[in-house]
């Protein structure tokens, strides 16, 4: 059992300091942060910024992120034992204007009215104005689609239908290699990268060219600048140990973290608290060089679990202070928010960044791994029950009774996590699309539900969402959609047969086909546009830094450099097509209740005059997942249809659609 386990209510078994702390994070008032792009508009005025204006590209991006890392204001807060600010603010969204964040504009004049209420004062809110005026031009989307032939394209991209295209926001969606950071510190990357720039020659021994140069610099400037934000918090540490108002407990808890502060994550971990400060410093990073959606910190029970063990061992730490770390680990994870309009937010169903941490499963050889600081990790998130983090857990038939009984009972407090991910169906899946069996039984969850291989993978995972149901409208209607008050009247889709030429089922499947095929060829060549800006003006060093392959081939993710490089388009609404498919199926062409011509004309009026037929569908038609096996696999033919035509693609970087 471990500290929480026996509580009755998880709330009353946090600390006093940890009950503070998340009393702080329920009460504070969100709102958005101006310092990033702040900072990276006066390097792009400086004098360095126009000297590096003329520097490769990817050192180009380099140094404009160094500068942000180095000039940002440090915070260190009351109560907490894991340093360092996301944002200048304690609850705030970061502003990327290389992503989607000009959207925000669209709630200038109603910030304060959202659903989930931003507070800025008037003057922030005209240098909002100014700084997402600036970054407009700058950004991917409008690097990529901003001219006249793709004018369609950037309409879409405004307002979607058929597809939303996540990456022009950023990236992002990553299990990073935090293992490698915990276990050797940013120092074995740096050491990597000066062996082979002072030789001129890869890893391999092959003479390096100047983009693989290029490459090199860029890591060595990304840890030069996290190495000053991790001592600039240290700084900030001392400041309060100096402050007469702080207590000799307090002086000696930020004593303990100004010094790990100067030690990780440019070394190895030494301590748990080293171990997750150094995690958080990297985390704080890769938010900052990319954007803050999905980025997962992997199986944090499984890297840092010797620091546990040895932290036990050796008497600095306790199941109940080990606990307390954790808990103010994870609330670090609620300092940040996504930026998005309230229209945009709508389409993600609310305020999450989807920050995961994976518990539990097989290690490498096929074993049982669950430890202690799984339960930990539990345990906190039940004294917690915040928004972020993310908890997935992972399952087996080996899974302990009593870390399953654990994970089950923090689901029973009404909590939204964590979520269970069956083990033997995921590692079968990526042996499937290439994944080595043993680094697919090292799988994590990414964000929500996507699945990688940490430290090792760049697949994207959220490239793309896929309007599957969509896909049948059209096959419908010959690649229109039906009238509606959102609805548009072009030609949308493919232009597939009338259903009166249709015979049989199979004749409204190979619409649906057609229609799925020509909506993933558009989104398959706007990737594509993408993927070309990010190679060259939004390269991700610190990512790559962390990603098995990178600094061997001396190439950033995104030019393919990770071990395993893939992009992921994930369908959106696969049960809703499947129970339109069995509804369609079983009405028209099996029970004949009527024609094929005459349905898609009640569709296309939204069963109006016709409230019986839309019950009948509702409530005497199977669904899926309720153990109905034509129901099922009609989900399962519109998840292969989608499938099929994914995986015949691959993306700019070489690698394979999933």
């Amino acid at each position: 059992k471990t500290a929480a386990g026996d509580a009755a209510d998880p709330r009353a078994a946090a600390s006093p300091r940890i009950q503070r702390l998340r009393d702080v994070m329920q009460s504070t008032p969100c709102s958005i942060c101006l310092e990033r792009p702040r900072l990276l508009r006066a390097f792009q005025r400086s004098a360095r910024g126009r000297s590096a204006a003329k520097q490769h590209p990817t050192e180009r991006r380099a140094l404009a992120l160094r500068h942000l890392f180095t000039e940002r204001i440090a915070h260190v807060y009351d109560d907490e034992l894991i340093a360092g600010n996301m944002t200048s603010k304690r609850i705030a969204a970061n502003y990327y204007p290389e992503g989607i964040s000009i959207n925000i504009l669209e709630d200038l004049g109603n910030l304060e009215d959202r659903a989930v209420p931003l507070i800025l004062t008037t003057g922030e809110k005209a240098e909002l104005l100014r700084l997402g005026l600036w970054g407009a031009p700058q950004s991917i989307a409008m690097r990529a689609l901003g001219r006249p032939s793709r004018a369609a394209h950037m309409a879409h991209l405004l307002r979607p239908r058929r597809y939303i295209v996540t990456e022009e926001a950023g990236i992002s969606h990553q299990a990073g290699g935090y293992e490698d950071v915990v276990k050797f510190g940013l120092e074995r990357a740096d050491q990597r990268a000066a062996i082979c720039l002072e030789r001129g020659l890869l890893e391999s021994g092959e003479p390096a060219n100047e983009d693989e140069l290029a490459f090199l610099r860029s890591i060595r400037t990304m840890i030069e600048g996290i190495k000053a934000m991790a001592s600039h918090l240290a700084d900030a540490c001392e400041v309060h140990i100096k402050s007469e108002s702080t207590t000799a407990t307090r002086r000696a808890e930020l004593t303990t973290i100004a010094a790990a502060c100067r030690h990780v994550p440019y070394r190895p971990a030494r301590t748990l608290q080293e171990g997750l400060q150094a995690v958080w410093l990297v985390h704080i990073a890769l938010n900052l060089e990319d954007y803050e959606q999905g980025l997962s910190f992997g199986r944090l029970d499984q890297l840092l679990a010797p620091l546990l063990e040895q932290d036990l061992a050796e008497g600095r730490l306790t199941e109940e202070t080990a606990l307390e770390l954790i808990a103010s680990f994870q609330l670090k994870c609620c300092e940040t928010i996504p930026l998005y309009s309230e229209r945009v937010d709508t389409g993600f169903s609310g305020n999450t960044v989807g920050q995961a941490i994976t518990l539990g499963g097989v290690n490498a050889a096929g074993v049982d791994a669950t430890n202690q600081l799984s339960g930990l990790f539990l345990d906190a998130f039940a004294q917690l029950q915040t928004r972020e983090p993310n908890i997935q857990v992972r399952v087996h038939a080996q899974t302990p009774d009593w870390f399953m009984h654990k994970a089950v009972g923090v689901v029973q407090r009404g909590c939204g996590s964590p979520a269970f991910f069956g083990d033997p169906v995921i590692i079968r899946a990526l042996e499937e699309i290439g994944v080595a069996t043993e680094h697919a039984r090292d799988y994590a969850v990414i964000g929500c539900v996507e699945i990688a291989s940490p430290g090792r993978t760049y697949n994207s995972s959220d490239a793309a969402l896929f309007n599957l149901p969509l896909c049948l409208e059209l096959a419908l209607n010959e690649g229109r959609q039906f009238p509606g008050p959102h609805a548009t009247r072009k030609q949308l889709g493919a232009k597939t047969p009338p259903v009166a030429e249709m015979r049989s089922f199979d004749d409204v499947l190979e619409a649906f086909r057609a229609q799925v095929e020509h909506a993933v060829a558009e989104v398959e060549q706007v990737l594509a546009w993408l993927e070309a800006c990010y190679r060259e003006h939004r390269t991700t060093p610190v990512n790559s830094m962390i990603t098995e392959g990178c600094i061997r081939t001396a190439r950033d993710v995104t030019w393919g450099g990770a071990r395993y490089n893939m992009s992921s388009v994930q369908a959106v609404g696969l049960a809703d097509s499947g129970d339109a498919l069995f509804a369609l199926k079983q009405l028209i062409f099996i029970q004949e209740k009527m024609g094929l011509c005459e349905f898609v004309r009640i569709l296309s009026t939204n069963f109006k005059d016709h409230a019986a037929l839309a019950l009948r569908l509702r409530k005497r038609f199977n669904y899926y997942g309720n153990g109905h096996r034509d129901a099922d696999q009609m989900t399962a033919l519109a998840a292969d249809v989608f499938a099929d035509t994914i995986k015949r693609r691959t993306n700019s970087r070489g690698g394979q659609w999933i």
